[in-house]
């Protein structure tokens, strides 16, 4: 089913779109279900959906049996309208196909639902979840922490990325705030950063029931590990995403892990930059495979990459992890998360990303490098949670 444009209010706390196609499998069944409850629906086969133009659709909602029909399907929606959100309905008792969600192109958010008897009944507070994040229903709030330090020679790359991720959130109907940690920087970061904010707030138009674009403090430089803990004792989410502030990554590939995270499958969606890297030097390379081998013991199953600065994770993760966190391990704190991971047998699934280094990194190769050997070396003795 296709759902167009045009907010109308259907009851005191539901909201229904106007003029509402659905394309299906089984029209019939849905006429005989849906039409009892909204009188606007235009139901129509796959067939009849390729014909529609979809550039200015804020949702499709999908019931289409084969696998191959409905990624055509996503793939003619998404390059009609590149932030569609997607809503896939599969029966009860399918598996699931969580690759289907690395698959999809795009930046808009991607759901997949479960048919149960009553669904027919569900599908107004689906949609509501979706098109309007304040919704008191379904509604999961996304928390987007950025660690930032030192950053006013390339405070360009922290404006454009933050200005392109507030764009693409507000645009895909996320319930979402971002959250600039300033890691202690000697410089005008914070001040720059600061001046950021309060102008992207004033060009948003809506009102947020959560701060949405912040910035926090720490008064000394932790190397990373101590911008997470800030992160999480100061906000309270649903889902966490911590990412790099420096534009090193595609908007879309942020959006896709969220994706991934929030249909529920993984409580922890580690990026990597494995055969996904534009643009690596050489020795960034080298260095990165050396570091994969060493760090192989303290993975888990299938993780062979912790450097890449994004993932996302549940609150339950959230919550469980980062009380073993210690700001001392540094740039080795992404090491530190997924060890802890591994200990408390949390899922974690690792997703393949686009990666651009960016001029004026803050690491520096050969330092860090022999700092994290001897990272891993503590790590392998007093990494291990006490029970």
């Amino acid at each position: 089913m296709i759902i167009n444009q045009g907010v109308q209010k259907m009851s005191n706390s539901i909201k229904q779109m106007e003029e509402i196609p659905m394309v299906v499998d089984q029209p019939d069944l849905y006429r005989k279900n849906i039409q009892a409850l909204v009188h606007k629906y235009d139901i129509c086969s796959l067939e009849d959906s390729f014909n529609l133009n979809l550039s200015h659709t804020k949702i499709i909602i999908i019931d289409i049996h084969t696998h191959s029909e409905c990624i055509e399907l996503i793939k003619t929606a998404r390059n009609q309208n590149h932030s569609i959100s997607i809503l896939i309905l599969v029966d009860y008792q399918k598996v699931s196909d969580y690759k289907l969600l690395q698959s999809i192109p795009g930046s808009g958010q991607v759901r997949i639902f479960k048919k149960y008897p009553s669904i027919y009944e569900d599908i107004n507070r689906m949609v509501n979840s979706i098109l309007t994040p304040e919704y008191p229903s379904m509604h999961s709030h996304v928390a987007i922490i950025v660690p930032i330090y030192n950053e006013e020679s390339r405070i360009l790359n922290v404006y454009h990325f933050a200005k392109k991720l507030k764009n693409y959130l507000l645009k895909a109907n996320y319930f979402s705030s971002i959250h600039f940690i300033d890691d202690g920087s000697h410089d005008k970061t914070k001040e720059l950063v600061t001046s950021m904010i309060l102008k992207e707030k004033g060009s948003s138009n809506r009102v947020h029931s959560k701060r949405f674009m912040d910035i926090l403090s720490l008064e000394k430089n932790s190397r990373k590990a101590g911008t997470f803990i800030k992160g999480v004792e100061e906000v309270r989410a649903n889902y966490y995403v911590f990412v790099d502030g420096d534009n090193s990554f595609d908007i879309s590939d942020i959006i896709r892990v969220i994706n991934i995270c929030q249909q529920g499958y993984y409580d922890i969606v580690q990026a990597s930059k494995d055969g996904a890297s534009n643009d690596r030097k050489m020795i960034r390379r080298i260095m990165s495979y050396v570091k994969r081998q060493l760090i192989r013991p303290f993975m888990p199953e299938k993780i062979a990459d912790c450097q890449t600065g994004l993932r996302c994770m549940n609150a339950l993760s959230v919550e469980l992890i980062f009380p073993h966190v210690n700001h001392l391990f540094g740039l080795a704190s992404d090491l530190q998360l997924l060890y802890l991971a591994k200990q408390l047998k949390f899922r974690v699934l690792q997703v393949p990303v686009k990666l651009y280094d960016q001029e004026g990194s803050h690491v520096h190769v050969i330092k860090d490098s022999i700092n994290y050997l001897k990272t891993l070396i503590t790590l392998s003795f007093k990494g291990r949670i006490k029970k």
